[in-house]
């Protein structure tokens, strides 16, 4: 019957700048293999679609199969709740109870955090950096936990970050070949095998609601652990009636994107649109780059250095 089951997955390398420059090279192959244009530096496995639809997977696929050798070892997490066994998770002092299904979709943007503490606390490996996308949630012991190890947090890393690229597009060719089997760890760790990729399952859990329910109402704060400088971008308005998903995804999708997407992929940090109303305290006036377009572009860049007393260095103009 059909379930719901969160899946996430860490890619482990030795060496960082190898990794970037084994990435670069497996992803140039993968496109001129599909005779595809490479608009973007790093892709999620999402962008592949809107872009090349059915030869998403051919040329995620061939990726995988060149940048494999740079992978030392992956982590497949996933967590099933037996609605019989757990009618409820509690959460907040057990002030709080959901259904489990409700409580692990209402909690998937925390799914990232949840994976990332269960490695640190069972793989051992305390002098590995630790690179998450970003994610929400509110605050659990899982994050308090995590949080000691300094981990760097990249908006939208799945589009900008090698590693955490890698990761999204292996988990969505592994989930693929997952989506019609149990998910035991024997399965899952063949699957990743027949892929080439030495691996092993973690499930997370009952024996973890302790750590991944929440313990207040207050949401993590990824401020302090976001690599600087970010790239933003200061888009148009949304137009009247569209739809605020569609219209964010649209503009992601966009040419004008491609700029401040790379520039991120380069300087190996994190990007995103600037939101006036939220985005104020992820800023860096001294140190973020801010990339401004179309009519409506110079006039925002003037009320943004107002607000923050960003310099005019920081500013670049897609033409």
């Amino acid at each position: 019957m059909p379930f719901f089951a969160p899946i996430g997955l860490a890619v482990e390398t030795r060496e960082g700048g190898r990794f970037k420059t084994a990435y670069d090279t497996a992803m140039q192959a993968a496109f001129e293999k599909r005779k595809a244009l490479r608009r973007r530096r790093a892709y999620s496995f999402a962008t592949l679609v809107d872009f090349f639809g059915e030869n998403a997977s051919k040329i995620a696929d061939k990726f995988l199969e060149i940048v494999v050798d740079e992978v030392s070892h992956v982590w497949f997490f996933h967590t099933q709740v037996s609605a019989v066994n757990t009618p409820f998770i509690y959460s907040r002092g057990k002030k709080r109870a959901l259904p489990p299904l409700d409580y692990m979709k209402l909690h998937s943007q925390s799914y990232p955090s949840w994976c990332a503490w269960l490695w640190s606390r069972e793989a051992g490996r305390p002098s590995t950096a630790i690179l998450l996308d970003a994610f929400q949630g509110a605050e659990t012991n899982a994050w308090n936990e995590l949080k000691l190890h300094r981990p760097l947090v990249f908006h939208k890393g799945d589009e900008v970050n090698p590693l955490i690229s890698t990761a999204d597009v292996l988990l969505a060719r592994a989930g693929e070949a997952l989506k019609d089997r149990s998910l035991r760890d024997s399965v899952i760790e063949k699957v990743l095998e027949d892929m080439g990729f030495p691996g092993t399952s973690m499930f997370i859990g009952q024996p973890h609601y302790r750590d991944i329910t929440e313990i207040s109402p207050l949401p993590i704060s990824i401020r302090d652990y976001v690599y600087h400088p970010m790239m933003f971008i200061l888009h148009e308005d949304r137009p009247r009636g569209v739809d605020w998903d569609e219209w964010d995804r649209q503009r992601f999708l966009a040419e004008v994107t491609d700029v401040p997407v790379n520039s991120a992929f380069d300087n190996n940090t994190g990007f995103k649109a600037f939101d006036l109303d939220q985005d104020g305290t992820l800023l860096n006036p001294r140190k973020d780059l801010i990339f401004l377009y179309g009519p409506d572009g110079e006039a925002k860049k003037e009320k943004l250095k107002t607000l923050y007393r960003i310099d005019e260095a920081n500013f670049r103009e897609i033409v």
